[in-house]
């Protein structure tokens, strides 16, 4: 399985990356919006873990919307 996983704050989104890799996930990382929307394209990950504050609650709702148009199937 392959994760998706965005989060701004490099701390989180470096413990995460870390917790995910050791159960067996490959994970692809990204730090703001523009980074995920690439990423989601170019790595086709099976799932996406995302803050929702990214940095505000509107951008991250915005990145959660142009997730879902661009990739419909992804959970």
């Amino acid at each position: 399985p392959h994760v998706l996983l965005i989060d701004d704050d490099p701390l989180q989104l470096d413990l995460r990356r870390r917790l995910l890799e050791r159960a067996g996930l490959r994970v692809t990382s990204a730090a703001t919006p523009d980074e995920a929307l690439a990423a989601a394209a170019a790595s086709q990950p099976n799932c996406v873990l995302m803050d929702l504050r990214l940095p505000s609650p509107e951008i991250g709702r915005a990145l959660l919307r142009g997730l879902k148009a661009a990739h419909p199937a992804l959970p």
